[in-house]
């Protein structure tokens, strides 16, 4: 019974992971599909309450711990960060409303000051360490993604309501080492080697661990821009 279960795990983990990285790659670069993404009902009104969209509902099933108290496992939270970190990428309808929702904006913070939780009881458990470097540098390029748009004069605010969290719950300084240990951790590097090969990929010892690819080419190279465009907006603001 215990290994049945085990089984339809990993096979939700596999589904949820899978999905995440085909919409990723289906909205990489393409911004009109990023904002039908952004504006699209789940339904078709039937009241005058307003619409469910897609990326609010998302987000909150991103969000959301389950009964029991495990959490989502940290494989899943690190694919979904990424699919919204590519989708707010170059899309500032998107990237304002994850950060514009209080909601979200505590979730990502509490990625960074408290790290991953124990995630879905699959076999192989993930050492904490690899889960943190992971789950918290997700959660910092998200939020680095999103903050190079609030730079105009409608989202001022915007922008330092989410910095003075940041600096008061993390600290900048931390904030920019977890993007730094994310992107020298030994998966991301690999995955910046493979950008330019067509050879199959190998795993690293980390991904290995994981149980599958951590950072595919395209993610490495979407996260190397997000930190730069960061790091200019940062210079700006400060």
């Amino acid at each position: 019974h215990e290994g049945a279960e085990e089984e339809v795990a990993l096979e939700l983990l596999d589904q949820v992971c899978g999905a995440a990285r085909v919409l990723a790659h289906v909205l990489a670069g393409n911004a009109v599909c990023q904002e039908i993404a952004v504006a699209t009902p789940l339904e078709l009104p039937t009241t005058e309450a307003p619409p469910e969209y897609f990326l609010r509902s998302l987000l909150r099933a991103s969000s959301s711990s389950p009964p029991g108290g495990g959490g989502i496992d940290p494989r899943a939270q690190v694919a979904l960060l990424h699919l919204f970190a590519t989708w707010s990428l170059s899309c500032k309808r998107a990237a304002i409303g994850i950060i514009g929702e209080p909601s979200t904006l505590l979730w990502l913070v509490s990625l960074l000051t408290d790290g991953p939780g124990r995630g879905s009881a699959l076999p192989g458990h993930l050492p904490r360490s690899l889960s943190q470097v992971h789950v918290r540098g997700a959660a910092a390029l998200l939020l680095a993604s999103c903050l190079q748009f609030a730079d105009g004069e409608d989202s001022a605010e915007l922008r330092r309501n989410v910095l003075a969290v940041l600096e008061a719950r993390v600290g900048l300084a931390q904030f920019e080492q977890y993007l730094e240990a994310m992107t020298h951790s030994e998966a991301f590097m690999a995955a910046k080697r493979r950008e330019y090969s067509l050879a199959e990929p190998k795993m690293t010892q980390d991904d290995i661990a994981w149980g599958r690819l951590i950072y595919d080419a395209d993610m490495a190279a979407a996260a190397g821009r997000i930190q730069d465009k960061f790091q200019a907006s940062l210079l700006q603001i400060m």
